[in-house]
Formats: C-alpha cells, structure tokens, sequence
C-alpha cells in the first residue's frame, strides 16, 4: 500500500498537466500549420522530459560520481546547466538569425525575464534535490505548469478555462496528497 500512494500523486499531478495539454488546441497562433504544431508539441514534450532527466541524472552525480553533497557542488551543477543553456540557446538564435528580431522588437525584456527566471527555477529545484529528493524536485516542477496558467490569467488576462480549472485543482491535490504521505512516512521513519 505504501507504494501506491505515490503512484497515484503522480497520476493526478500527470492528470493536471495532461487537462492543460488537452485544452491547449486553442493555444495556436494564426498561421502555424498543423504539422509545425505537431513538432512544436513534440519539441516541448522532449524537452521536458530531458528536463526532468536533468534531476535524476544531477542526483546520481551528486551520490555516486561525486561522492558528497554539498552546497558548492549545487552551485556548480546549476552554473553548468544554465552554460549549457545558454550555448543552446544563442546557437540557436544565431542559426536562425534571431537576434537582429530581438533588437527591432521588444523580446530582449523576454529574454532577460526569462533568464532570471531560468536562473531561480534552477537554484529552486537543485535546491530541492539537494536537501530533499528527485521526486520531491519533480513534483514542485509538475505544479509549476497549472500554476503558469494561473498567472497567465492574473497578469495576461488570459481566459481562464474550465480545462484549466480543473487542471489546477487536480494539481494542488495530487501535490498536498504528496505532501502528507511524505509527512506521515517521515514520522514513521522517525518513530521507528
């Protein structure tokens, strides 16, 4: 029983970015094609999925290559990840001949916001996987989907939907059922 109960916190995080994806058709810009669509999806699904690899592999280096866990070593971590985001990053720009675009329009204010908050969501989760656990990184990262379309809402006026509703309740009680389960097998451990 006891590994069941994470099993379905998972599910119903899963459940709420997944209501979030669903309602997302209405998302798409005029113009882009279904096919372009289809690879933006599959792009971002990917990149999420590294992005969640990112912790588990940074736990592994933590606990096995390095061989201790220390505040430096996350500091470390976190100023190779942001690196190597960045070399990304510009290399894609420059490929696609992005950055004259970035001068003639406002996106360098998106991009220095996006940058401090690539930077804090970083040295959050890091954070988290230091003192706590990949999993625990995990789901404060799950939460943070519904919680953009929240936001969205406050400062863009975006519509709130009943898909995003429900994708935000789903999340806040797959995350507190999380949290108590993860309480009560810490007073046990303790207890015992």
């Amino acid at each position: 029983m006891a590994r069941a109960v994470p099993a379905a916190d998972d599910a119903l995080i899963a459940g709420g970015v997944a209501i979030v994806v669903l309602d997302s058709g209405s998302d798409r810009p005029p113009g882009v094609t279904a096919r372009q669509y289809a690879l933006g999806f599959a792009l971002d699904v990917l990149g999420s999925a590294l992005h969640g690899l990112i912790f588990a592999l940074s736990e592994l280096v933590f606990a096995r290559v390095l061989g201790r866990r220390s505040f430096h070593v996350v500091l470390e971590q976190q100023a190779a990840v942001s690196l190597c985001a960045f070399a990304f990053t510009s290399a894609g720009l420059a490929a696609a001949e992005g950055f004259p675009a970035m001068r003639r329009d406002a996106y360098a204010n998106v991009m220095v916001w996006t940058a401090v908050t690539f930077q804090l969501g970083v040295l959050g989760g890091t954070g988290a996987l230091f003192l706590a656990s990949t999993v625990l990184a995990g789901v404060l990262n799950a939460v943070r989907v519904p919680l953009t379309s929240v936001a969205a809402v406050i400062w863009f006026h975006d519509p709130m939907s009943g898909f995003k509703s429900l994708a935000l309740v789903i999340t806040v009680w797959g995350f507190a059922s999380y949290m108590v389960g993860h309480s009560s097998s810490v007073k046990k451990t303790s207890a015992s």
